[in-house]
């Protein structure tokens, strides 16, 4: 029995990463996605690499086909590049820096920050970033953004949630001083009782959603939503702090 394999040919794909000024862009993550005849994009990449400290980068034993490159790096904006095929030696992927916010979260009594707040970016087309570490004092950064129109929202234990003011930031500009204030909240006691016996029951697990803010709806309701959770003791009773003014359920 003869068997004839033929390997299909590959190539390597190679060039650098620089910023508008066209400074090297190094620890880039680069990912590389294969595309279909359908113009759809698989959902993981085939290949992978990052830049080095001269933002170039190689991408080894490539088949000849058609692909869409990611390229992402801490405070640029990410890039995709669509159409590209391997055998290029001189591809360049320019990154745009992005918009950099600052601020800080407080307590609306006293001005003090709160201690471990949940934050979290959220756009005004309903488009919510990811949770953002918040620093020392209640002071948080967030790089990266897209051009367009922001709120934070931000929650902490004890705390009704909040949100700041909108703002509109531009492509690599600077908002400083943004300012989330919250408040202690409303305070919901009751007491649970078994249906049948009326006797009360030792540790069930309550909890309370709010409304949104401004009536609007979007992914951070996890966050912005007056979110509350308690467990009853001993004699069934149990207490809600850092309620949202507004229904409950």
């Amino acid at each position: 029995v003869r068997l004839d394999l033929r390997l299909g040919e590959s190539r390597c794909l190679s060039g650098r990463v620089a910023d508008e000024e066209g400074r090297p862009v190094p620890s880039a993550a680069i990912e590389l996605f294969r595309e279909f005849a359908d113009s759809q994009v698989a959902a993981h990449p085939a290949w992978r690499t990052e830049s080095d400290a001269q933002g170039a980068f190689t991408l080894d034993r490539v088949p000849e086909a058609v692909f869409s490159l990611s390229v992402a790096a801490p405070s640029f904006l990410q890039t995709w590049v669509d159409g590209v095929t391997p055998g290029r030696k001189d591809f360049v992927v320019v990154l745009a820096r992005g918009a950099r916010v600052t601020g800080q979260v407080v307590r609306k009594s006293d001005g003090l920050p709160v201690e471990k707040p949940t934050v979290r970016l959220v756009g005004v087309d309903r488009y919510a970033h990811n949770d953002i570490p918040v620093g020392e004092e209640g002071r948080f950064t967030i790089s990266a953004i897209q051009p367009g129109s922001y709120f934070v929202a931000a929650r902490a234990h004890g705390f009704a949630p909040a949100e700041s003011a909108t703002f509109l930031d531009g492509t690599g500009g600077v908002v400083e001083g943004i300012r989330v204030e919250l408040s202690t909240g409303g305070t919901l006691q009751g007491v649970i009782l078994d249906e049948k016996s009326r006797q009360p029951i030792k540790g069930a697990r309550i909890s309370a959603m709010g409304p949104s803010f401004k009536g609007r709806e979007y992914h951070s309701l996890e966050v912005t939503g007056s979110h509350a959770t308690a467990t009853s003791d001993g004699s069934g009773r149990f207490e809600l702090r850092g309620l949202a003014t507004g229904e409950a359920m």
